[in-house]
């Protein structure tokens, strides 16, 4: 798997877990960071989408996507229970 791949999976999966440890009184601003890391994620996931049309093959397609992707549900599902 290429280095480049691996390191936005584990930012994502780094971002997630400091999501987690928010405290609730600066809960505004943690609601932002989310949302902010959520669009990350989606770039990142896009990235991935356009540099594999041009040659990856679909194992490591599948996996990278499925990871950022999961962690961005990760990180949508807290938006939606903590800021709406």
């Amino acid at each position: 798997m290429s280095e480049v791949f691996m390191k936005a999976i584990l930012t994502g999966l780094l971002l997630i877990g400091a999501m987690s440890s928010f405290a609730s009184s600066e809960q505004e601003a943690n609601c932002t960071e989310m949302e902010v890391t959520s669009e990350y994620l989606q770039k990142q996931i896009s990235k991935i989408v356009q540099t594999c049309r041009r040659g990856c093959t679909s194992d490591f397609k599948i996996e990278a996507i499925d990871s950022l992707s999961l962690a961005k549900e990760i990180v949508d599902k807290k938006v939606e229970e903590e800021c709406r």
